[in-house]
This record gives structure tokens, C-alpha cells and sequence, in this order.
């Protein structure tokens, strides 16, 4: 009379089996996932060096843009005691209509990247269905 080989095995065999598995299957999920995640930081470290660039020189730019602006709004539009004043605050009110459409499109651009790791989550999707369908049959 042959025995199944699945009743020799002692308890703390089957636990330490199981164990083993298990830290494999997480392993391994673990491991799907530094991979996706790896591969959209990738893409994301190239656009940040070209967003610090711009935005460097942007700064710059801007600071230049500002103070001719003032200049010249100073000089030809608006005159009296309060020319520099207005002169300041309508250069103000240009930066912050630029820089309120530069944040939009930056995070327009952000949302669109699609960070979500979507291969992880599918394959975790398709763990819990195969668990699931294992707990059917086994009950």
C-alpha cells in the first residue's frame, strides 16, 4: 500500500513550505513592482532636469522682463507721484497670470504621466481571482 507523499510530511514541514512560498510570491510581486516603478522614475528623471532648466532660466528671464517692464511702463503709460507703484503692481499682475498657466500645464502634464504602477496591480488583481478560486475548490 502506497502512501500520498503529502501525508509523510510532518506539520512543520507543510508550514515551513508554505512560509517559503509565500515569501516567494511577495518576493517576487515586490519585485514586479520595483521594476515598474524604476521604469516611470526613469521617465520622470529625464523631464525634471529639462523642468529645473527651464525654470532656471525662466527666473532669470523673468527678472530681466520685470524690470524693463517697469521701466517702461514707468516712462510712457502711467505718470504722476504713483507711476512706479502702478508700474510694479502691473508687472505683478502679468507674472502671476503666467505663472498661475505655467503651474496648470505642469500639472496638466503631471496627471497625464500616469504614475500608477497599472502592471503591478493587474497582477495582483489576478492573485486575488486565483486565490479566490482556489478557496472555491478547496471548500
Amino acid at each position: 500500500m502506497t502512501e500520498n507523499p503529502m501525508q509523510e510530511r510532518t506539520f512543520g514541514a507543510l508550514v515551513s513550505e508554505l512560509a517559503k512560498e509565500a515569501r516567494a510570491f511577495i518576493n517576487l510581486r515586490m519585485q514586479i513592482l520595483r521594476e515598474e516603478l524604476a521604469s516611470k522614475v526613469g521617465q520622470l528623471g529625464r523631464v525634471t532636469a529639462m523642468i529645473v532648466l527651464a525654470v532656471t532660466l525662466l527666473v532669470g528671464s523673468c527678472f530681466l522682463f520685470i524690470a524693463s517692464l517697469v521701466v517702461l511702463l514707468a516712462t510712457t503709460v502711467f505718470s504722476g507721484s504713483h507711476q512706479w507703484l502702478l508700474s510694479t503692481f502691473t508687472a505683478a499682475m502679468v507674472c502671476v497670470a503666467l505663472g498661475a498657466a505655467a503651474a496648470y500645464l505642469a500639472r496638466k502634464t503631471i496627471l497625464k504621466a500616469n504614475l500608477v504602477p497599472n502592471r503591478t496591480l493587474s497582477v495582483l488583481r489576478d492573485d486575488k481571482q486565483w486565490v479566490n478560486g482556489e478557496l472555491q475548490k478547496a471548500l
